[in-house]
């Protein structure tokens, strides 16, 4: 019976949050283009932390990688500000 309900929690629960989705899809197609924006951004940092340890790992940063380093910052943020 504990089972049964629980199911029928979850089925009303679910068709409440789809139902409020499409009751305002506008908005919500609107903040899931945002959010993608987001995530490519997010992306993009990610991807400049990896490298910035990738250079880090070996205890030492050298003239030339701190160099890059820089220039990579300065991209990133001309990206992220975008």
């Amino acid at each position: 019976m504990k089972t049964l309900v629980i199911w029928f929690a979850k089925k009303y629960a679910l068709d409440a949050v789809k139902a409020a989705v499409a009751a305002k899809s506008g908005t919500v197609s609107i903040w899931a283009g945002r959010v993608g924006g987001w995530l490519g951004k997010a992306r993009l940092v990610v991807a400049f932390l990896e490298r910035l340890a990738a250079r880090l790992n070996d205890g030492a940063l050298t003239d030339e990688e701190a160099a890059r380093t820089v220039e990579e910052a300065t991209i990133l943020v001309k990206e992220v500000a975008a």
